[in-house]
């Protein structure tokens, strides 16, 4: 008799296959499993043919409905997400991390302000993820996204005459620009990922190396304007168990240098410029271990 396909466990199905009545095996799945067929056959000597970190074949019959069987077989290895949105916003409310305004006694201060002005925002969004093996997986995401005040929309804003001191007309607690068109956040436009893993099964544990790759479009920033794009590279390499692993990780591999974010100039210090400014930088690179055990 051949029985085309049982579900065991690993030890009911070694001692299956220990069983002198059986006389040969025919395996499809893990690396880790087709060892273990290995080992148990090996008692009784009985040949043993393994297809390893793929999938089993299929047959459609030609009366079948394809998509259906198709989608079955594939059976998610295959996934593709995508989006598209619009807002329109009326009264936006956004917030100002730092801001010039003039006191009740006359003299300069720095503060943070909550303001709001009509704005619009569109995107799309796509990501996808592959399983190419049993022991490798691929994913990945693109996204764009713009958002803008609407025309005639003015709000408070700093402005600085060619000393970098701030200006301010009289009889306004802030000075005022007009933002038609500017970007009402400090999001990139164009974002951009792809992740991957690769692992490879021993007796008790696995070893594997995942990559991760990340794209930052163009930023804009009140006070500094549009920002660089970047690029940066994590990876990572690690034994794991179900209950404990060990990682050593490289995060930023290739130490890229890009600004985040930043204010045009500090707080005035005495009611006087300081003549340095802020400025947020990517982190470094970092290189780690980290250990783990679950109880």
């Amino acid at each position: 008799d051949v029985f085309q396909n049982l579900v065991l466990d690993h030890d009911t199905t070694s001692a299956l296959i220990a069983d002198r009545q059986v006389n040969f095996v025919n395996f499809t799945g893990s690396v880790g499993g087709g060892q273990a067929m290995e080992r148990a056959a090996a008692g009784t000597f009985i040949p043993v043919s393994t297809e390893l970190g793929g999938k089993d074949p299929g047959y459609i019959r030609a009366d079948a409905n394809s998509d259906a069987a198709v989608d079955t077989l594939m059976d998610g290895a295959i996934r593709f997400n995508g989006a598209l949105f619009y807002q329109d916003f009326d009264d936006y409310i956004s917030r100002i991390a730092g801001i010039n305004v003039r006191e009740l006694d006359g003299s300069i201060g720095f503060t943070g302000a909550s303001v709001n002005g009509d704005a619009e925002v569109w995107g799309a969004e796509l990501d996808a993820t592959a399983i190419l093996s049993q022991n490798w997986y691929l994913g990945g995401a693109l996204s764009y996204t713009d958002g803008e005040f609407a025309d005639g929309t003015t709000l408070p804003c700093n402005d600085f005459d060619a000393n970098g001191v701030p200006i301010i007309p009289e009889g306004q607690a802030a000075a005022t620009c007009d933002v038609s068109g500017d970007p009402i956040g400090r999001a990139a436009d164009w974002t951009a990922s792809i992740n991957t893993e690769y692992s490879i099964p021993f007796d008790s544990f696995e070893g594997y190396g995942r990559l991760l790759y990340a794209y930052t479009g163009e930023q804009y920033t009140p006070d500094l304007g549009y920002l660089d794009t970047y690029q940066t590279v994590d990876m990572f390499l690690g034994v794991r168990a179900e209950r404990w692993s060990v990682e050593v990780f490289a995060r930023n591999l290739f130490d890229e240098e890009a600004l985040v974010t930043g204010n045009a100039a500090t707080p005035l210090v005495r009611r006087q410029p300081t003549g340095y400014a802020l400025r947020w930088p990517i982190p470094a690179r970092r290189i780690g271990l980290t250990a783990s055990y679950r109880w």
